[in-house]
């Protein structure tokens, strides 16, 4: 979770503060991950409800992975459909500087 308002990030343009988020994470994470040949993914969410590219490659593997194991829907909802849908209106929401 970051907050693109908080003074660190207040001067950085839109996004920029979740992006800093994810290589901090990262450089503190990844190595240890790779050594136990897992896949990594930095997960970070804004305050305001945007989500971080690591996190969007993160869900989309995970409806992957959930779809493959013969889920196909959630209360009748696609599940892939459901996550895009909701980053879609997430980036809307940040180009719109409404988050």
């Amino acid at each position: 979770m970051v907050h693109p308002a908080a003074p660190t990030y207040l001067k950085l343009r839109p996004g920029a503060a979740t992006k800093k988020r994810e290589s901090e994470k990262r450089s503190q994470y990844l190595h240890a991950a790779e050594l136990q040949g897992a896949k990594f993914y930095p997960v970070v969410v804004e305050s305001f409800g945007a989500f971080g590219e690591g996190a969007v490659l993160f869900l989309a593997k995970l409806s992957e992975e959930i779809v493959a194991g013969g889920i196909k829907s959630y209360d009748e909802q696609n599940i892939r459909l459901t996550l895009i849908d909701y980053q879609l209106r997430s980036d809307e929401r940040e180009c719109q500087g409404t988050s």
